[in-house]
C-alpha cells in the first residue's frame, strides 16, 4: 500500500508531466482539426460581415494546422454585445477571434452604456482596412449640398446608441452645428438603408464609404445617392471633392475632438481576440493575417467583392488603441457628452 506522501508525490509528478506536455504542444498541433470562429458584432450582409467572411475564406490556410474557419454573427448595441462576449465568455485559447465595430475602443472611454470590457486588454490581431465614413442622402432628400446640412433638418437612420450611424451625426451636430435628426430603432444599417429607399428617412449620417460603394454601387452611379460630407482624418481618393467634417472645425478644440473620434477610422475593421490567449498562438494569428495580406488569391477575392485590402498589423492596432486611451480627459469628456443620446 502506497503511503500518503508517495501518493502526493506521484500526483505532483503527473501534474508536471501533463503541464509539460501541454506546454510542448506546437501551434500547428493545437490548431490541427480545430474550428476557428470569427465573431461579427453586426448583422449579416453589412460591411463588417462582408469583411469577416472574406477573412474566413482565406485566413485558415495561413495558420499552422489549417483550422476550419466559420463566421458567427452576434449583433447588438453597436457591437457592444459581441465585445462583452469576446471579453468574458469566448474561449481564450485562440479558437475565437472577433471583428467588431471600430468604435469599440472608444466606447469604454466615452462611457457608453453596457460596456463590460477593457479595450487595452483585448488581444489585437490586425485590421482589414482604413476608411472614411460618409454622410449621404437619397435623391428625394431636400438636402442637395453640404451646406444644407447646417441649415435644414435631415432625418437619418440609426441602429443603436453606439453605432456609427448614430454617434457620428450626433457628434457632428454637437461640434459643428449640423442638423441631423436621428431616427433610431432600426435593427441594422441594412434596415436603415431600406428605410431610406422607402422614404421613411432622408439618409444615413455616417456609414462606411467602402460598404456604400460596394452594396449600393448602382444607386450611387445612377445619382440616387448623394455624398455630402466625409468623416475621417483625410479625404478618400474616391471622393476628392467632398469636404471632410474636420474642415468645418472653427477652433483647435473642435478639431481635437473630431480627430479623437475619427482616429477609429484608421482601424476601421479591427480583428481581435479575448484577453489571455497564449503568446505563441497570438503570434501565429498575427503572422497569418499579414501573410494573407500578401496573397494574390486574397487580393483578387477582395477586389472582386469590392472590399479594401489595406491590412495593418495587430501591433499597429494596439498602438492606436493606446493612443486613444492617452487622449486628454477634457477632450474625451467633450466627445462623451456630444455622443450621449440622453444629453440635452
Amino acid at each position: 500500500m502506497l503511503g500518503v506522501g508517495r501518493l502526493i508525490g506521484l500526483a505532483a509528478l503527473g501534474f508536471v508531466v501533463a503541464t509539460t506536455a501541454a506546454s510542448a504542444e506546437t501551434v500547428a498541433e493545437f490548431y490541427t482539426g480545430k474550428t476557428l470562429t470569427i465573431v461579427v458584432g453586426s448583422d449579416a450582409g453589412g460591411g463588417y460581415d462582408n469583411n469577416a467572411r472574406l477573412l474566413g475564406r482565406h485566413l485558415g490556410k495561413f495558420i499552422p494546422g489549417n483550422p476550419t474557419v466559420i463566421v458567427q454573427n452576434r449583433p447588438g448595441a453597436g457591437s457592444i454585445t459581441a465585445a462583452n462576449y469576446m471579453y468574458s465568455v469566448a474561449p481564450k485559447d485562440g479558437t475565437s477571434i472577433g471583428m467588431l465595430q471600430r468604435g469599440i475602443p472608444l466606447f469604454k472611454l466615452t462611457g457608453q452604456p453596457g460596456v463590460q470590457y477593457d479595450p487595452e486588454k483585448y488581444t489585437w490581431i490586425g485590421n482589414m482596412s482604413s476608411e472614411v465614413g460618409v454622410a449621404m442622402v437619397w435623391e428625394t432628400s431636400p438636402a442637395k449640398k453640404t451646406e444644407d446640412l447646417f441649415t435644414q433638418e435631415v432625418l437619418v437612420g440609426g441602429s443603436g446608441s453606439g453605432a456609427e450611424n448614430e454617434t457620428g451625426p450626433r457628434l457632428i451636430n454637437a461640434i459643428l452645428g449640423t442638423k441631423f435628426k436621428i431616427i433610431g430603432g432600426y435593427k441594422s444599417q441594412t434596415e436603415a438603408m431600406l428605410a431610406m429607399e422607402r422614404g421613411e428617412i432622408s439618409g444615413i449620417g455616417s456609414m462606411s464609404w467602402p460598404t456604400l460603394k460596394t452594396n449600393k454601387a448602382a444607386e450611387y452611379k445612377a445619382g440616387k445617392i448623394r455624398i455630402l460630407m466625409q468623416n475621417g482624418l483625410k479625404r478618400d481618393k474616391d471622393l476628392p471633392n467632398v469636404p471632410l467634417s474636420l474642415e468645418f472645425a472653427k477652433t483647435d478644440a473642435d478639431k481635437q475632438a473630431l480627430e479623437f473620434y475619427f482616429t477609429q477610422n484608421t482601424i476601421a475593421r479591427p480583428i481581435m481576440a479575448p484577453p489571455g490567449v497564449p503568446a505563441d498562438r497570438v503570434a501565429a494569428l498575427r503572422a497569418a493575417v499579414m501573410a494573407m495580406a500578401k496573397d494574390q488569391d486574397f487580393k483578387d477575392d477582395a477586389a472582386k467583392t469590392g472590399l479594401d485590402s489595406d491590412i495593418s498589423s495587430g501591433e499597429e492596432v494596439q498602438k492606436t488603441v493606446e493612443k486613444l486611451v492617452k487622449t486628454p480627459p477634457d477632450v474625451v469628456k467633450r466627445v462623451s457628452n456630444a455622443i450621449d443620446p440622453n444629453a440635452k
